[in-house]
């Protein structure tokens, strides 16, 4: 099982550059960021964009999300996929079979690689699990909760 997570999407506003026309354009970006609070996550989503900020920008949105875990790899230009799968869980009472859908995100390149990193990450899985969708996402960046240490 997955370490407990408690995850907000974040979505921060900025003023950018239109590169075809050269003007300044209102944009977006979105992020998921592990945190105990709405304000932790407001917190920690204003440290991780301020140093990549030349003007004002604002965090506009923050949600809770129900991701079960996520699979970050070193790469720096992969992209944020979203799969659900169902663990597949005997009830040996009823002699029925139950599902539990989870939603984990994926740090990967293309969609075949996104899957292939799941497949990866989920041997060793002690119950039977299906892929049951996966997509793109417009996630630019994961910040998982750090411990930092008492000195």
């Amino acid at each position: 099982m997955a370490t407990q997570h408690n995850f907000f999407e974040t979505k921060v506003n900025y003023a950018g550059i239109d590169e075809s026309t050269g003007k300044q354009v209102k944009l977006s970006d979105s992020y998921l960021i592990d945190a105990l609070s709405f304000s932790e996550a407001e917190a920690r989503t204003i440290k991780e964009v301020e140093p990549f900020m030349s003007g004002e920008f604002s965090v506009e949105a923050l949600k809770r999300s129900k991701i079960y875990d996520v699979f970050e790899t070193d790469a720096e230009n992969g992209a944020w996929f979203k799969a659900k799968v169902e663990f597949i869980i005997l009830d040996e009472e009823k002699g029925t079979e139950k599902r539990q859908a989870a939603t984990i995100m994926i740090e990967a390149e293309n969609i075949q690689s996104a899957i292939g990193r799941l497949n990866e990450n989920m041997k060793g899985t002690m119950s039977d699990w299906e892929l049951v969708g996966i997509g793109k996402t417009g996630i630019v960046g994961v910040v998982m909760f750090e411990k930092v240490e008492e000195e």
